[in-house]
C-alpha cells in the first residue's frame, strides 16, 4: 500500500520497503501481475485464465475460462502453461 500512497503524493519511495505502486492499475492503465500465496510445502498461482496449485508430488491447473472451473484439472492438457507458470513461481521466489 505505501508505494501506491507515495505515488499518488509524489513522494520517493523509500528503498526498505516491499511492493510497487498500483496506480496504473487503479488508474486502469497498467496490467497486474499474477496472485501469488505459499502454504507449508505447496504454493499457488492465479493468472487472468488459469489458477495453479503446485504440490511437492504432484500439480494442479484449473481453466477460469472453463466451464468447469476448479472441478477439471488440466495440468496434463496444458504442460506449456504448468512451464511457464512454474517459471513465474520460481522467479518470484528469487527476488
Amino acid at each position: 500500500v505505501f508505494p501506491t500512497l507515495a505515488d499518488f503524493a509524489s513522494l520517493e519511495v523509500p528503498n526498505f520497503t516491499d511492493g510497487r505502486s498500483l496506480r496504473e492499475i487503479m488508474n486502469g492503465k497498467g496490467k497486474g501481475r499474477p496472485a501469488i500465496g505459499y502454504r507449508n510445502d505447496m504454493a499457488t498461482i492465479r493468472n487472468d485464465r488459469f489458477r495453479m496449485i503446485l504440490h511437492p508430488d504432484h500439480v494442479e491447473l484449473y481453466d477460469h475460462k472453463s466451464e468447469a472451473l476448479e472441478t477439471k484439472n488440466v495440468a496434463s492438457e496444458n504442460p506449456d502453461v504448468v512451464s511457464a507458470l512454474t517459471e513465474a513461481l520460481e522467479q518470484r521466489r528469487t527476488k
